[in-house]
C-alpha cells in the first residue's frame, strides 16, 4: 500500500514475505473463515527511500462480514521491505 513512486517493494527474507495471523473469536465464526477472508498488508507511505528499506507495521483486515466478528493479531509486528529503484 502506498509504494513510493519509482520503487518496487521486495520482502527482505522469505520469512518477511509471509505473515502468520492469530485469529480469536467464536468457534462457529472461525470455522467459516478462509485465507481469502483475511488480508495482511503494510503501508509504505512513511518509508524513507534514501535508506533503501523500511520496517513498516503489519496490519490485518477482514474481507467478509463473518471475519469482522473475530480479531486478528499478526505473529510479528513489523517486516523489513527493501525498496528497489526502478530502472
Amino acid at each position: 500500500l502506498n509504494v513510493p513512486a519509482g520503487y518496487t517493494p521486495s520482502a527482505d527474507t522469505a520469512d518477511d514475505s509471509q505473515v502468520l495471523v492469530e485469529i480469536k473469536g467464536a468457534k462457529e465464526v472461525i470455522e467459516l473463515l478462509t485465507s481469502a477472508d483475511i488480508q495482511a498488508y503494510v503501508d509504505l507511505s512513511d518509508c524513507d527511500v534514501s535508506k533503501g528499506y523500511c520496517t513498516p507495521e503489519i496490519k490485518v483486515k477482514a474481507n467478509t462480514a463473518n471475519a469482522r466478528l473475530a480479531s486478528f493479531v499478526p505473529k510479528k509486528s513489523t517486516v523489513r521491505i527493501n525498496l528497489i529503484k526502478n530502472s
